[in-house]
């Protein structure tokens, strides 16, 4: 199952957003839909600014602990809806609890600023954070889902890493404008 969601996470960090729905296509005709293939799909379809599309398949994913967070709160951001993104991740926590990653990636897409730096300092401080903060910025595809000043320890790895901050956007969510 790796291999395909690889091969279609590549295609669309190249901006080819066909090939990479259908390499899922194909996955799923040998392998069964499942919550990874769903996930990437809704991710492909946000990337191609085909957002519309995207809630339909939140359905296939709400319950899972990794992807259900953001499977109506992103593309309702996506969308401009920054009160209904805000209503369905706190829908999500009310029922199966918090995903802080998943937490600092809404937080960024609805434009809260303040809330995913406090969040990212939160992840930051825990044994492990720094590289829990490079998958939430990788995964986020927004370029900087918050601000290094507000996460120390992965300021200083970041740095270490000679890679340039912010990360790549791939994401353009209306009301992050940061």
């Amino acid at each position: 199952m790796s291999a395909p969601l690889r091969r279609s996470h590549a295609h669309v960090w190249l901006g080819q957003h066909e090939k990479s729905l259908n390499i899922l296509d194909e996955a799923e005709a040998l392998l069964g839909r499942n919550p990874w293939f769903a996930a990437e799909r809704q991710w492909a379809l946000l990337a191609a600014g085909r957002f519309e599309e995207a809630p339909a398949i939140a359905p296939e994913v709400i319950d899972d602990v990794e992807f259900g967070m953001k499977a109506e709160a992103l593309p309702l951001a996506m969308s401009g809806n920054v009160d209904a993104g805000r209503a369905a991740m706190q829908d999500w926590q009310a029922k199966y609890g918090r995903n802080l990653q998943a937490e600092i990636e809404i937080h960024a897409a609805l434009g809260d600023r303040a809330e995913a730096n406090r969040l990212a300092a939160e992840l930051d401080a825990r044994p492990g954070g720094p590289m829990l903060l490079l998958l939430t910025a990788g995964n986020c595809a927004c370029g900087a889902p918050f601000d290094l000043e507000a996460t120390p320890n992965f300021r200083e790895r970041f740095r270490e890493s000679g890679l340039a901050w912010p990360l790549q956007t791939l994401m353009r969510y209306p009301a992050k404008n940061w």
